[in-house]
């Protein structure tokens, strides 16, 4: 198992914004993203997690403390997933492909917002089929 504790990210509204390139993430959605990239770094380190391999299944257990009771998406983890993947394993997995999201509790915590992440393997097989 692995566990984070981050910073809670920037909502939805305050992750993109569009160029004539496409979307591209916020300066608050970048800074944020550095961010949890070193503590999950930190912690993958002291904790020893190996990043499974590819089609190994995770579950990815979320629990919400918010600084008030103001209505907030936590089901728009895309910053969230996408900062813990890195395709050559070097951090939290491969692809976030492979993580189940979950959502346990959305609590108040006004000193200290934040998201504890839990990551275990799942029971999950799933193999493509190949015709």
């Amino acid at each position: 198992m692995l566990k984070l504790v981050l910073p809670l990210f920037p909502t939805s509204n305050y992750q993109y914004h569009y160029t004539n390139h496409g979307r591209v993430l916020t300066k608050e959605a970048r800074a944020w993203r550095t961010v949890a990239q070193a503590i999950a770094r930190k912690e993958i380190k002291r904790q020893k997690w190996q990043c499974p391999e590819k089609w190994v299944f995770m579950n990815m257990l979320l629990y919400f403390y918010h600084p008030n009771f103001r209505c907030r998406d936590t089901h728009n983890n895309k910053l969230l997933l996408d900062s813990l993947e890195d395709p050559n394993g070097k951090l939290v997995y491969l692809n976030d492909f492979f993580v189940l999201p979950a959502i346990q509790s959305i609590q108040l915590d006004k000193q200290n917002p934040r998201v504890e992440v839990e990551i275990t393997i799942s029971d999950l097989v799933f193999r493509p089929r190949r015709k």
